[in-house]
């Protein structure tokens, strides 16, 4: 096993409502984000990180792959639109991911993550596909990559390219400037 390689991986689908998924520490309770940060793919505050999905509703691919320290390499190859880091404070140890709507795929729990700050970086695909429509089957897939961070960095956009992505930015700057002119 090399440093690149996640000591854990799992694979699983989330149930997506309101076009969002989380990453929460075990006892935090789901957040609905006020507004989207301008990264246009995630939102986080204390305990909890907020994917934005385009799918409004249904099955999304997810992978959640843990690491040891941060991995070397950052895929931005063409099978992934966009990817952002951001940290993630855990403070049971515990993480799960989980849909709005409460739903917890038990391959995506991981008790053993530890407390701390972590780096999360989510990449995603498929953004584009279904927009505002609800499929049976996952046509968005995620990769989650975590590790523990010694520091409270600030988000990190490795790629934009989705054209969701691109309409998210754009509505989070024009929502900032109207709070600025209030």
């Amino acid at each position: 096993m090399t440093p690149d390689d996640p000591r854990v991986r799992a694979n699983d689908e989330v149930h997506v409502s309101h076009h969002q998924y989380f990453i929460l520490d075990d006892e935090a309770d789901v957040i609905v984000p006020t507004s989207q940060d301008p990264n246009g793919l995630l939102s986080s505050k204390p305990g909890a990180v907020c994917v934005w999905t385009g799918l409004h509703t249904g099955p999304v691919g997810v992978t959640v792959e843990l690491y040891d320290g941060q991995p070397r390499h950052t895929d931005i190859s063409e099978h992934w639109d966009e990817v952002v880091d951001t940290t993630l404070h855990v403070l049971t140890g515990s993480v799960r991911v989980m849909g709005l709507m409460g739903h917890q795929p038990v391959a995506l729990r991981f008790p053993q993550i530890g407390p701390g700050s972590h780096r999360v970086r989510v990449h995603a695909r498929g953004r584009d596909s279904a927009t505002e429509m609800a499929p049976a089957v996952p046509s968005e897939w995620y990769l989650i990559c975590i590790w523990p961070s010694e520091t409270d960095a600030p988000t990190v956009v490795h790629k934009q390219t989705d054209e969701y992505g691109a309409l998210n930015r754009r509505a989070a700057l024009e929502n900032a400037r109207r709070r600025q002119s209030r």
